[in-house]
């Protein structure tokens, strides 16, 4: 699929890169990448991929966004405390014209990875999240 003449203008910076340009850039608005944890890790990686064009972003966490979190989870908002982080994602990604986002709130266990990875054609795995560390 064709860039539209916005996206021509967005992404003119990758589109002048020999390792992206045109034919890359339609990759990644087609890629599909499963982030699991929208905390330190998973909120700047989750800003950097939307901004960059991946079409399909997957936000999994089962935590609420907390004040001592925003030092350092950048994609969270003061008035997003108290929110899921999912869709506190949800809306910073919105902001920065994300095509789609796939989110779950819950906990990540062995038992529901199979289930996660197998919902749709991801292009990449980030899991960005480790149990029991956290306030």
């Amino acid at each position: 699929m064709p860039l539209t003449e916005h996206q021509f203008h967005r992404y003119a910076r990758h589109l002048i890169l020999d390792e992206v340009g045109e034919d890359g850039q339609e990759k990644l608005l087609r890629s599909h990448v499963l982030v699991v944890g929208a905390g330190g890790l998973g909120s700047p990686a989750l800003l950097y991929l939307a901004a960059a064009g991946v079409g399909t972003l997957g936000v999994v966490d089962d935590d609420r966004v907390d004040v001592t979190n925003l030092q350092r989870q950048v994609i969270h908002a003061n008035d997003q405390i108290g929110v899921d982080k999912t869709k506190s994602a949800v809306l910073a990604l919105a902001a920065l014209v994300c095509g789609a986002v796939w989110t779950r709130q819950r906990q990540v266990t062995g038992s529901i990875v199979p289930g996660l990875v197998s919902h749709t054609l991801w292009s990449l795995l980030m899991f960005l999240y480790i149990p029991g560390l956290g306030p």
